[in-house]
């Protein structure tokens, strides 16, 4: 499955189930994702996915970081080619 950082940002913003949505594409870019942990919300949680990094407590917090820097990344990107 081939995505871009857009298409990423917009599937997640659009589930019903972002973390689930964030495991799975984690995984298909070959990434590890470990759903138990996912859930601990006392526990600190990077993402990486797409050359962006996200941070929190807990899966659900990394995925809000995560979604803030992949827009800033993206409407940064843009303006640099517009």
């Amino acid at each position: 499955m081939h995505m871009d950082l857009q298409t990423a940002v917009e599937a997640i913003l659009k589930s019903k189930d972002p973390v689930t949505t964030v495991g799975d594409l984690i995984v298909a870019e070959g990434g590890f994702w470990n759903p138990s942990k996912a859930t601990d919300t006392g526990q600190l949680f990077t993402i990486q996915l797409f050359g962006v990094q996200g941070i929190g407590l807990g899966a659900a917090s990394a995925i809000d970081n995560w979604l803030q820097r992949a827009t800033d990344a993206l409407q940064s990107e843009f303006s640099d080619t517009h």
